[in-house]
């Protein structure tokens, strides 16, 4: 009896034909390997830069194909990688190429306009000066405004180095 549910394990786990099993564990192991290295990337978040909208320690996908047919706009919750995959950040895009940006009080500044920014729980009171973007340069800044700026990682980034859109942003 023993040796029956064995083989009947082994059956079932590897079919009737094992060969054809082993080609279909290659060919799922290669196109997962392929998904996950161009087209989604896992993100396990470490930080608060970006709460309330996303959650310390909570994990979701960046679309690393967002970007091949259109820029970034202001809003995206955006993967930066500046470091070759050894820290990537979770950011929002606010300032886009060609724009002067700035912060008073905490009111973001674009061209000397206020723009909304719905998405923000805490608007926080930052300061910075303006600065003007030159093409392919986007400003990136947290949700989390309410910490001090000078704790926060943000600040101008180059398009090479935006990997994609957070999915489901």
């Amino acid at each position: 009896m023993k040796r029956n549910a064995s083989s009947l394990f082994l059956r079932m786990a590897v079919g009737s034909r094992p060969e054809r099993t082993l080609v279909r564990v290659a060919v799922l192991a290669l196109f997962s390997f392929l998904a996950f290295r161009y087209v989604w990337r896992p993100i396990l978040v470490d930080g608060k830069s970006m709460e309330p909208t996303i959650r310390d320690r909570s994990f979701h996908f960046a679309n690393l194909l967002a970007y091949r047919s259109g820029a970034p706009r202001r809003g995206d919750i955006v993967v930066i990688d500046k470091d070759a995959f050894s820290t990537m950040y979770l950011k929002r895009i606010v300032g886009l190429p060609g724009e002067t940006l700035e912060f008073v009080d905490g009111n973001l500044l674009v061209n000397g306009r206020l723009v909304p920014e719905p998405y923000l729980k805490w608007k926080g009171d930052w300061d910075m000066q303006a600065v003007k973007l030159r093409p392919g340069e986007y400003l990136v800044a947290g949700d989390n405004r309410y910490v001090s700026r000078r704790s926060h990682v943000m600040g101008v980034v180059r398009d090479e180095f935006i990997l994609g859109r957070l999915i489901g942003d």
